[in-house]
């Protein structure tokens, strides 16, 4: 309903991290903000439990690639980035690539996370008119987006918004109920 890492929220979702995991309760955290990682980063490292339990947090950011239609929110760049930092630091971590708002800027947000995602979560603009054209386009994308995920070994959800027109045959391609955290939670 709104995004559980902004300043008014922040602490409040921190401390249900906290008490998740050590209940051994996996938990997925999607957001559009950046700010708060170093502080997160500064408890993790001071509850060796939970430094201990990183396997079973994950955190995700949504792309669209294009700033100025998120007014408020941190910038792709600065999602980016975070990813980056949150995989090093030892975090499953995802990327809600929707809605597309065009192809192009998909496929850019997409190659600058390969490495750092273990998820990509993609699907179109509801509502959006499939033609001809943007059908064959869309075809392009997703074996780009395949061949991509497969030589990172990273997993793509295909949302139903695509799925519904485009058949996808891919080895990197997981259901609904696809599980982040596999054996490790």
């Amino acid at each position: 309903t709104t995004d559980p890492m902004l300043p008014e929220t922040k602490d409040l979702t921190i401390d249900a991290i906290a008490f998740c995991v050590k209940h051994n309760v996996p938990v997925k955290i999607l957001t559009k903000c950046t700010e708060w990682i170093e502080v997160f980063l500064g408890i993790i490292e001071e509850d060796i439990y939970m430094y201990n339990k990183k396997h079973l947090i994950a955190f995700g950011v949504t792309l669209t690639g294009h700033d100025e239609l998120e007014k408020g929110a941190a910038t792709n760049d600065d999602r980016i980035r975070a990813i980056r930092v949150l995989s090093d630091e030892g975090f499953k971590t995802f990327a809600s690539i929707e809605p597309i708002i065009d192809l192009n800027s998909s496929m850019y947000v997409i190659e600058r996370t390969l490495g750092w995602c273990d998820l990509y979560k993609i699907g179109l603009m509801s509502g959006q008119k499939v033609n001809k054209k943007f059908k064959t386009d869309l075809e392009q994308f997703i074996g780009r987006v395949c061949l991509l995920t497969n030589r990172h070994e990273t997993k793509v959800y295909w949302k139903n918004s695509i799925t519904k027109i485009m058949n996808i045959v891919s080895e990197t391609s997981v259901g609904v109920d696809y599980d982040l955290f596999g054996n490790e939670a």
